[in-house]
């Protein structure tokens, strides 16, 4: 519980003016409702003038949430009684994610509400497939129902195939698991909370390939030998002027066999898969003070090579909020953060068939509205290769007044 005081010895009365809020941080789902209380308390000679919440922003004075076009008919104060207050905000958005704080003015005095009061975060769901939402017939798949901060009440997600519920997919934890994957696990995915089966996630579509039966395999590996047997005595009789060309590709089970034998040409090769996908940060927790600056570090992996596909990392970006497409919101491209941040990110680094890339924020002139969890995302050109850094970083700014 966050408690906060504030004495003023000069007024009538030689009383207390406080405000109380008993929860710092929320995290709500888009689409639902929030409600955000405080208590209050004032010298008992003091008339009470007006109360109201408003939307904290460092560049604009406190205005009334209920006459704030961003709110109109989604902002009330449902509980409204001496010494207790609470805003109610309905079809949650997005934008809604920010700090509320409560003041009031009495015949004495007006409280400007400058103390931290309670920190919404809105977000959507999304499902992120590990290791890739293509995979071969006997993987572990594992789905996660991601949301850009914890929820509060520890609420029970639902599982959705091509629409229809997930038998038994009802539990506390956020994720699905498939172990082993088959042809019948194949199809869209989704989720939702419970009690809000209307506010789903966008769908996510998993591909499961078939593998070749025992036999298969066999006759694979055998001709596989043969061929670099073959290569060798072959490579040892030919003149070393003849023109090597192989154009013809077998490949099954990782297992990769190039060769033409019109031109007496044998070559082999083996390509292992590697789906190795994971962002790791540096911290799950930083707290730095309000005017200062962080620097967040996330580092990502990803496997040079995919599904005979070069891996390219096409995007990669910071984020605390989604739009209304439950999209990842750019901090560069960010209103709040305008001119306040910086985002780099070093050398490619490849070893064996693994890549990894260490990406770092920084956020100068730190304000307390900046408190909030940190995610790292990253993009590549392969099906399924967009990756979200899972818990984000949880930053807490501080300070004194």
């Amino acid at each position: 519980m966050a408690l906060f005081l504030k004495y003023f010895s000069g007024l009538p009365g030689n009383s207390c003016y406080r405000v109380s809020y008993p929860t710092r941080t929320m995290c709500v789902l888009q689409g639902t409702s929030v409600d955000i209380s405080c208590t209050y308390s004032h010298p008992p000679d003091a008339t009470l003038k007006y109360t109201y919440w408003f939307k904290w922003r460092a560049d604009q004075d406190p205005r009334d949430l209920q006459a704030d076009s961003e709110y109109k008919g989604r902002a009330e104060y449902p509980v409204e009684e001496t010494g207790r207050s609470t805003l109610r905000i309905t079809d949650l958005r997005h934008t809604d994610s920010a700090e509320y704080r409560f003041t009031f003015k009495t015949s004495y005095y007006e409280w400007k509400g400058i103390l931290h009061g309670t920190t919404l975060t809105v977000t959507g769901l999304r499902v992120e497939v590990t290791p890739v939402a293509m995979v071969t017939e006997g993987q572990r798949v594992t789905l996660t129902c991601i949301t850009s901060c914890p929820l509060a009440d520890k609420p029970s997600y639902i599982w959705y195939q091509n629409n229809g519920p997930v038998t038994g997919s009802e539990n506390p934890e956020n994720q699905l698991v498939l172990d082993p994957v088959g042809p019948q696990h194949a199809g869209s995915y989704s989720c939702s909370v419970r009690n809000y089966a209307h506010l789903r996630s966008p769908e996510e579509t998993l591909t499961v390939q078939c593998t070749m039966n025992n036999s298969s395999s066999l006759t694979t590996v055998a001709v596989g030998t043969v061929a670099v047997l073959l290569t060798m005595v072959i490579f040892l009789l030919i003149p070393p002027s003849l023109h090597v060309s192989c154009d013809h590709a077998f490949h099954q089970l990782n297992l990769c066999v190039l060769f033409i034998l019109n031109e007496m040409c044998l070559f082999f090769t083996v390509l292992q898969g590697n789906d190795d996908w994971t962002v790791t940060c540096t911290s799950s927790n930083v707290c730095s003070v309000r005017g200062s600056t962080v620097d967040i570090s996330c580092t990502f992996k990803y496997p040079e090579k995919q599904h005979d596909l070069s891996t390219t990392v096409l995007e990669t970006l910071w984020f605390t909020k989604e739009d209304r497409n439950q999209k990842p919101v750019d901090l560069l491209s960010d209103a709040d953060y305008t001119g306040r941040v910086e985002s780099s990110c070093g050398e490619i680094s490849c070893f064996w068939s693994s890549c990894n890339r260490k990406c770092t924020l920084s956020i100068r002139d730190l304000r307390q509205s900046d408190s909030a969890v940190y995610n790292f995302r990253f993009k590549t050109n392969q099906p399924g290769g967009e990756h979200t850094a899972n818990p984000g970083v949880a930053l807490t700014v501080t300070g004194t007044l």
